[in-house]
């Protein structure tokens, strides 16, 4: 069945690559082949769009078109250096997304950052790589009655894409990691700190290591079984950020079958435009869940009868995937002296903890504003809406408390400088709390959506949308692994046709 993807409008013109990389990369629409047929469309080089692009590619005789809105990252020493996370970062790499006033924190609007870039998300975020627990994958079997999305059979998929670097340079790591829970021939370098221990990791470590500690050490996050104090991993190695676009497309761009259309924005599908490329197999959608909802929303994918500005959730089992959104954590980036924490006078040494909820109750939208694909989506998060979360909130408080009250911290820990619900009315540490804090199956087991054909849907994750209750629910640690997982699943799915 032949499927048409089209309305690709170039809207910037960036520097092209260098000379001696023979790939088959187009800066503008025109440029593409004079046929402008592809077996293959993949919309978005985020995760998901740069490991599906590289697998599909992998067979030569499959011609695959990558279409990316942003710019190349290749040779841009400031996303490729860990350090310049976040204040190097200029804003052009981002999408400049903001929320729409949020009830649950009191009408402001908030910041809401999303790559605009080559590699997406992972060429601009703060690289921290944790899996989850493998009860959630295993949650993804249940409810979708697929064992394929157990964690059993998700597994052999880090090992796949992972390339474990540990330590950089002659830091030690023994003690710092199971080796038996990572790989070591993929493609995205995965690494341990690159500086320390500091005096608080072993003050952490020792509290972590007490026989009568609620709170016990934990050699590897990453074992599929994270609860515990262990030492932080990141998507990068020996020195430089592994981001999707530098593990996958950097090294197959040269492939004479793979063609990269950059800074080009997809904005629905559509066979009835001027500007059309065609797909001969599949369109795999991979713009991220707000850009992706919003190209479906565009298409008028759902209710027809619905309007602009207006959610579409309540008519329409389709439609409801762009609707029951849930933010991935972190909820909020913390900056001294605006939102928790104020700044310190005791110098560059500091340490501290945050409560994340990783499992949030509430839930949010993403409508489209106009009819100008080009026009910035509403989004609105949710954040705090649901009673369970404020209460989920203050527990995580608490129990920051009771680790820091351990002996181990008794010559390190002055005050208490954040919000204490122990010393505070209800309605006092709610309302501080919301002032300073930041669906039913849409397609099927195979990321087909319901009720199209040629079409797949690859966001942050994917399988909580084929959930046929009103539960949604993501993996309880940072998404982008839990993507890399479900991309890696993905591009298999796609290569056997299932």
């Amino acid at each position: 069945m032949k499927s048409t993807f089209a309305t690709l409008l170039s809207f910037v013109l960036l520097t092209v690559y260098v000379a001696n990389v023979s790939a088959t990369v187009y800066q503008t629409f025109d440029a593409l082949p004079q046929n402008k047929q592809f077996d293959y469309i993949v919309v978005g080089g985020n995760i998901g769009g740069s490991v599906v692009a590289s697998r599909l590619s992998e067979n030569l005789f499959t011609s695959v078109l990558l279409i990316e809105a942003g710019p190349d990252s290749k040779n841009k020493e400031l996303l490729a250096i860990p350090g310049n996370y976040p204040n190097s970062i200029p804003c052009r790499f981002h999408w400049n997304f903001t929320t729409t006033p949020q009830e649950g924190l009191g009408r402001r609007s908030i910041d809401y950052d999303r790559g605009f870039v080559f590699g997406g998300s992972t060429s601009v975020n703060g690289m921290v790589y944790t899996c989850g627990a493998a009860e959630d994958y295993d949650r993804w079997a249940k409810v979708t009655g697929d064992l394929g999305w157990t964690w059993a059979l998700l597994w052999p998929y880090t090992i796949k894409y992972e390339r474990f670097k540990g330590a950089t340079g002659n830091k030690r790591s023994v003690g710092q990691f199971n080796p038996l829970s990572h790989g070591y021939l993929g493609k995205s370098k995965v690494g341990l700190p690159w500086s320390g221990p500091t005096k608080f990791d072993n003050c952490a470590m020792a509290a972590a290591k007490d026989p009568k500690s609620e709170f016990k050490f934990n050699l590897d996050l990453n074992s599929s079984k994270p609860l515990g104090l262990t030492w932080t991993q990141s998507m990068s190695g020996e020195g430089e950020r592994s981001s999707a676009s530098k593990a996958y497309l950097t090294p197959d761009v040269r492939r004479p079958n793979l063609h990269v259309l950059a800074t080009s924005q997809a904005s629905k599908k559509d066979i009835r435009t001027v500007e059309t490329v065609t797909a001969m197999q599949e369109v795999i959608l991979s713009a991220g869940a707000i850009g992706t909802s919003q190209i479906l929303l565009n298409s008028g994918i759902g209710d027809s009868a619905e309007t602009l500005g207006r959610t579409l959730a309540t008519t329409s089992q389709r439609s409801r995937l762009v609707t029951s959104t849930q933010a991935d954590p972190p909820l909020i980036h913390l900056r001294t002296n605006a939102t928790l924490l104020p700044k310190s006078n005791i110098g560059n040494q500091m340490y501290g903890g945050a409560a994340v909820l990783m499992t949030p109750q509430s839930r949010g939208t993403v409508k489209i504003a106009s009819s100008n694909p080009f026009d910035k989506p509403l989004i609105d998060l949710g954040f705090l809406t649901h009673p369970f979360d404020i209460l989920a909130l203050k527990d995580g408080v608490r129990t920051m408390k009771r680790f820091f009250a351990h002996p181990a911290w008794a010559n390190y820990i002055a005050t208490n400088i954040s919000p204490d619900p122990d010393a505070m009315g209800e309605g006092e540490w709610e309302g501080l709390t919301r002032s300073k804090g930041a669906a039913n199956g849409a397609v099927y087991p195979n990321l087909k959506v319901k009720g199209l054909k040629g079409l797949r849907i690859l966001f942050s994750p994917t399988p909580r949308m084929t959930v046929p209750t009103d539960e949604s629910f993501v993996p309880t640690g940072h998404s982008m692994a839990a993507i890399y997982i479900l991309s890696e699943c993905a591009s298999g799915l796609i290569k056997w046709r299932l």
